[in-house]
């Protein structure tokens, strides 16, 4: 962010077009991401995904600050959110600004399930970004311009009193934010209805907040948050079992370069009508609907009740003794598929004595490998150290780890 000259973008009108071309090609593309989400939202009972859905916000969280160039690995993510719990805070400003995003984006989450909450109302935007900045350290919350020459400190929830540029991007005079930002509410509140036109509005609405760039810093975070909030609010979201920024992030150079070339002015009269370009807007369009097919595809395949069993067995046979490694396995995989199991039908698929299926319960619930209520049902559970048998790919694990690109994982 660099401080320059008053721009000329002062009206609405200089962020059009709004929405990309609607085409048979666009809307088969939509069609295809409906098909899919339906698939995935019938792939889990609902015990299972509520108990996944936490794993999947450090997933998210993690891709979220890998774009903006922090790794903070999800293992050192949760021990930071169980320091938190406890009152204590997290030793690094890294581990402070991941335990800051998985907070609001619960916050965000839950609001999603309020029909009347819309995540492009520019005080919910505002809201957003109130709620991650002031949970950050005060060290954290400064902006400085390119040459780290001059810092301004950033106010939660406060748009922008100055003109900035971003990279080769000169978003709008500060003083006409507000009517750019409600000209953006107008156009993307309707989004909420599943069909080629509500896609539309979401994918466009997450480069238009990018090109309008409200907030001194976090913008890249809120807009995110937002993109994730209007697929939830369409019904697309599939209570958190997938999320699109893992999608950016492993394409991050496309996702940061289609960004920008929608800010582009428009190329010609082949280009639209409007004062930026309309393939551009197009391009980036395409790219987030691909992204959001590959992603759902992906969690999809992971998740699959076929594939799922023998990966928790060659776990299970790498983490417990021979003698019983079989049973633990087919024990964690009925309560993974089903969402619960009786204690005594634990005790059958153990295959031991009531006393010693307890201890190995018990053991289990220790690990996080499944829930143990006392006077309860076994439950599901989904610990961080298993990621790598349970779901291959899905993040990595290490610093020196890196990740491989199979299909349907970009």
């Amino acid at each position: 962010m660099t401080t320059t000259e008053p721009t000329s973008w002062d009206h609405p009108r200089h962020m059009m077009p709004l929405l990309p071309r609607i085409t048979e090609a666009w809307s088969g593309k939509v069609a295809r991401l409906l098909q899919e989400t339906a698939r995935l939202d019938s792939a889990l009972p609902g015990p299972t995904r509520r108990s996944l859905v936490p794993l999947l916000r450090l997933v998210n969280c993690y891709y979220s600050n890998l774009i903006e160039g922090h790794r903070t690995l999800p293992a050192d993510i949760e021990r930071a959110m169980d320091a938190a719990r406890v009152g204590a805070k997290p030793q690094q400003q890294l581990a402070c600004e991941a335990v800051a995003h998985l907070q609001v984006q619960e916050l965000v989450e839950a609001q999603t399930t309020d029909p009347t909450w819309t995540p492009t109302d520019p005080t919910q935007l505002r809201w957003m970004h109130q709620a991650f900045m002031e949970r950050l350290p005060e060290d954290m919350r400064w902006a400085e311009n390119a040459a780290k020459t001059t810092r301004v400190a950033i106010v939660p929830g406060e748009l922008r009193t100055r003109h900035v540029q971003v990279g080769v991007h000169d978003p709008p005079a500060h003083a006409a934010l507000p009517a750019f930002l409600q000209a953006f509410h107008q156009e993307y509140r309707q989004h909420t209805i599943p069909s080629s036109e509500g896609i539309a509005r979401i994918a466009a609405a997450h480069q238009r907040f990018a090109w309008i760039h409200p907030f001194l810093d976090g913008n890249g975070r809120v807009g995110r948050l937002m993109t994730d909030a209007m697929f939830a609010r369409a019904g697309l979201g599939c209570d958190g079992l997938w999320r699109i920024t893992r999608g950016f992030a492993r394409r991050v150079g496309d996702y940061k370069g289609l960004l920008q070339a929608a800010d582009q002015p428009r190329a010609g009269d082949l280009d639209g009508r409007c004062n930026l370009t309309q393939q551009g807007l197009d391009d980036w369009c395409s790219f987030v609907v691909d992204t959001a097919i590959d992603q759902v595809m992906f969690m999809r395949g992971i998740l699959s009740v076929e594939r799922l069993p023998a990966r928790i067995q060659t776990w299970a046979a790498e983490t417990y003794p021979a003698t019983t490694a079989a049973q633990i396995g087919l024990l964690v995989e009925r309560v993974i598929r089903y969402g619960s199991v009786d204690r005594s039908t634990a005790g059958h698929i153990l295959g031991v004595t009531e006393r010693h299926a307890r201890r190995i319960i018990d053991q289990l619930a220790s690990a996080r490998v499944i829930t143990a209520p006392p006077r309860g049902d076994l439950g599901p559970a989904f610990p961080i150290s298993a990621v790598p048998r349970w779901f291959p790919d899905l993040f990595p694990l290490r610093e020196d780890e890196g990740m491989r690109t199979p299909p349907h994982s970009a």
